[in-house]
């Protein structure tokens, strides 16, 4: 099922919530930072570390804008 999203702004606010809740899964962002044998075992990240070094740089925000067709 595709979600299509009418405008950029109901787009970026989409894209917020899914960012927010990618960075609250510590798993996931272990698994993603440390590249060792075994990430989950590694101390969990602290929030500012996350926005700081995991955010934009390891998780981003990058939005696709097509063309429209009008035929």
């Amino acid at each position: 099922m595709i979600m299509e999203a009418r405008n950029c702004q109901e787009l970026g606010l989409n894209l917020q919530k899914i960012i927010s809740r990618l960075l609250a899964n510590d798993n996931l962002v272990n698994l993603l930072y440390y590249t060792d044998s075994d990430p989950l075992n590694q101390k969990k990240l602290n929030a500012e570390f996350k926005s700081k070094e995991i955010f934009n740089q390891l998780i981003r925000i990058v939005p696709k804008v097509g063309t429209k067709d009008n035929a």
